[in-house]
């Protein structure tokens, strides 16, 4: 545990991602197509992490399907092609998130806090926003190892730092009142959790 926290040490403070507005000032017409913009930037990196969160989260067609017929196996060829072969992160996470009850917790990539360079990798600390069931909304800071081979980026380590903001408006009623950040960890599967 202590080797975790210090990991996440060096996390540089507040460096806020500058996103696009998405509001344009020109008129555009009927027949004109509006360009899709990258919610979390362009740069190959920043699509890559998009790419690897979003391989965690059904698609549209298969999310309705799901809940009009339930029942839908959740595809992870998309997240193992995101990952290195002896990539460490929680397997739990993956089960949780991905297994028979995934509908019960979600997960969302709010921003990509810094991408740092280092000897051979990149360090990408994000924001990441999980939704469980009769549970509430979290807000967690999120570190990966990122390699880059052969213009191919694959997550090598996928890590949890720190549990930023927990909104739970009906803990008193679902007997959470004393829900920490221990209590998170376990329910969404931890590397750092024994």
């Amino acid at each position: 545990m202590a080797g975790f926290m210090q990991s996440c040490e060096d996390k540089p403070k507040s460096q806020k991602n500058k996103k696009a507005s998405s509001q344009d000032t020109t008129s555009i017409s009927f027949k004109e197509k509006p360009k899709i913009v990258h919610r979390y930037g362009t740069k190959p990196i920043e699509l890559f992490i998009e790419k690897f969160y979003n391989s965690l989260e059904l698609s549209q067609e298969l999310s309705r399907k799901n809940y009009l017929e339930g029942n839908v196996k959740f595809p992870l060829n998309s997240f193992n092609s995101c990952i290195t072969k002896n990539s460490i992160y929680s397997k739990d996470r993956i089960s949780i998130l991905t297994g028979p009850y995934h509908d019960r917790v979600h997960i969302e990539l709010i921003q990509i806090d810094s991408v740092k360079e280092a000897k051979g990798f990149l360090e990408v600390y994000t924001n990441v926003m999980y939704g469980i069931y009769e549970t509430g909304s979290f807000e967690n800071l999120e570190k990966l190892i990122v390699r880059k081979t052969n213009d191919k980026f694959s997550v090598e380590r996928w890590e949890d730092c720190k549990l930023k903001k927990m909104h739970m408006p009906n803990a008193e009623s679902y007997g959470l009142k004393n829900f920490a950040e221990h209590d998170f960890y376990k329910i969404v599967g931890s590397i750092n959790i024994k």
